[in-house]
């Protein structure tokens, strides 16, 4: 049966480098990519692929424990903005695949609220943050920046996490 299927990823196609071809690989799915990345063609592997822009730059002079939540409310509105705009144009997925650390996805319900959101997580560790070196677990509290994860999660259809990945 046929789907539309939409990618979410700022550095597309990061976890789905592999997923996003090989659904576009069947002809009767529709697959779609939103990302930051301006580098990409127009069609990359049979998905198609939309840029966009930032609404804005995270602040400097953010809290410690909000700067995560900042840079993930910014891109999320980025991203729904530019979502709004494939809406427009009666595009409307079936199934939306989201890394969950970017938050872009965060109010891709708000567009599309049949839409199932499957999301990557990454390495939790010891469950209070995730081990990547782009989030420091220094501070006993930092675990607070995950506040935006738990909605998320209400969200989702479905969540996939693990441990020791690379990209690369």
């Amino acid at each position: 049966h046929a789907m539309n299927l939409l990618f979410l990823h700022p550095q597309f196609p990061g976890p789905f480098q592999h997923l996003a071809p090989a659904l576009a690989a069947d002809g009767a799915n529709t697959v779609m990519a939103l990302t930051l990345r301006t580098d990409l063609p127009a069609t990359w592997q049979g998905v198609q692929v939309r840029s966009y822009p930032l609404a804005r730059r995270p602040g400097g002079d953010t809290h410690p424990w909000l700067a995560v939540a900042e840079r993930q409310t910014v891109v999320a509105e980025s991203l729904a903005r530019a979502a709004l705009q494939l809406r427009d144009e009666d595009f409307t997925p079936d199934v939306v695949c989201a890394s969950s650390e970017w938050g872009d996805s965060l109010w891709i319900k708000t567009v599309w609220p049949d839409a199932k959101l499957g999301l990557v997580l990454g390495d939790f560790g010891d469950g209070r943050a995730p081990a990547d070196p782009e989030f420091p677990t220094a501070d006993p509290l930092d675990h607070a920046r995950l506040l935006p994860l738990q909605a998320l999660l209400r969200q989702a259809a479905a969540a996939l996490t693990f441990t020791g990945y690379s990209w690369g």
